[in-house]
């Protein structure tokens, strides 16, 4: 498993949206559109706030892909403890 990002931490937090194109706060309030466009091409983008980053947009898509990663497959960890469990039995 990855180890969390230190958001206190700038280039921890500027290594993690490393790639995504930025918008500027000011750029997101006025040009909607613009950001919208490039966030649905390319999944996110980094808003920052005096050039450093302080929130990702993302799409919907991604945003469940995100979701659907994080929630653990209870069927198979169930199968996975089954099998763990026969195993150590058949060993004892």
């Amino acid at each position: 498993m990855s180890r969390p990002i230190d958001l206190r931490e700038p280039e921890a937090a500027r290594e993690a949206v490393s790639g995504m194109p930025p918008f500027s706060s000011t750029e997101l309030a006025t040009s909607v559109g613009a950001v919208t466009r490039e966030v649905l091409q390319r999944g996110a983008v980094v808003i920052t706030k005096h050039d450093e980053p302080v929130m990702v947009l993302m799409s919907l898509e991604r945003y469940v892909e995100l979701e659907r990663a994080g929630t653990p497959d209870l069927n198979l960890l169930t199968d996975r403890f089954d099998t763990s469990l026969v195993d150590s039995k058949m060993r004892a």
